[in-house]
């Protein structure tokens, strides 16, 4: 309903990744990027989550020019503790009020409460952190909740337009002429839909634990882990192989069920078929393609086929 908006809102957050960026540029886009947030927010946020997303607005638009004016020194210690000692209490405050409001919320709108409960946290360790003489790490709680927070509701617009985008995609002559679609549009925007709130939640994740110094003393620890080499029987392998392995087998199930959709909806419906032969062809084509996934699993994970050959033999033997 708000196609301006969502045009520079889209524009601006895509200049990011086509053109390099600095710090002070970084600062100045979430700036701009706020002006279409307050015409898209109110039309794409749960009327329960607006009161914060304007809370969480002032706070930016405080923090940015605060990093954009204020020096090093004792008025920037004041100010951030302005900040922190705010938003502490307007959390606090808008959790207990709110309470009963926020429980009838669902799916990632109710992630976001709990999101406001640890933000309401992070904001006290900064004040006490702050009292303390502990600066940077004050700054680095009290900007990373801000900013981490914001990006949360930042994020929620982008999966209202998204999914805009994916309804008038399916909606299209050419999407309709799919008999597929027709049948199944609810149960393909789903899918569709849930796929992209995993991606979006994935990559929320990310930029909070590097907003906080975590992500690369994780990553460097995830990938000792899943490098580790472990024994299963006579099979030399690491969590890593099995990972691959599993993610590859999933895979190929999952291409087998979207051939089998695609020959069900579009090609069996346009076919004349004796009867039988229809069901006869989905499972052949789902043998074949679970098979060939379960190779390609096994090549892409490291395990030689011998060892694993000598673990099914031994199985079935017993």
């Amino acid at each position: 309903s708000r196609p301006i908006a969502a045009s520079i809102f889209i524009t601006l957050n895509a200049a990011g990744w086509f053109f390099p960026t600095s710090n002070l540029i970084d600062d100045l886009m979430l700036l701009l990027i706020l002006m279409p947030m307050l015409r898209l927010a109110p039309v794409m946020i749960p009327k329960q989550l607006r009161g914060l997303f304007y809370f969480l607005t002032a706070l930016v638009v405080v923090q940015q020019t605060y990093n954009l004016v204020v020096d090093q020194g004792a008025l920037q210690r004041i100010l951030l503790l302005a900040l922190s000692v705010t938003g502490c209490l307007h959390l606090v405050r808008t959790l207990r009020k709110k309470r009963h409001e926020w429980q009838a919320l669902e799916g990632w709108e109710s992630i976001a409460v709990r999101v406001a409960s640890l933000a309401a946290v992070a904001f006290f360790v900064a004040i006490v952190a702050n009292v303390f003489g502990y600066v940077r790490l004050a700054e680095m709680l009290t900007e990373g909740t801000i900013r981490s927070a914001y990006l949360g509701i930042v994020l929620l617009v982008v999966a209202s337009l998204l999914g805009g985008i994916v309804e008038l995609g399916l909606r299209t002559p050419f999407a309709q002429r799919s008999r597929a679609i027709r049948s199944h549009h609810v149960a393909i925007r789903t899918r569709v839909m849930r796929v992209a709130h995993w991606l979006i939640g994935f990559g929320w994740v990310i930029y909070v634990l590097g907003q906080f110094g975590l992500r690369d003393s994780i990553v460097a620890a995830t990938v000792e882990f899943l490098r580790r080499p472990i024994q299963i029987g006579t099979i030399d392998t690491s969590p890593q192989n099995i990972l691959t392995f599993v993610l590859a087998l999933w895979v190929a199930v999952k291409i087998s069920q979207l051939l089998r959709f695609v020959l069900e909806n579009e090609v069996y419906p346009r076919s004349n078929l004796q009867r039988g032969a229809a069901p006869t062809i989905s499972l052949l084509v789902n043998y074949a393609i679970v098979t060939l996934g379960f190779f390609f699993a096994v090549s892409a994970s490291g395990i030689q086929l011998s060892q694993f050959a000598i673990v099914i033999g031994a199985l079935s033997v017993g």
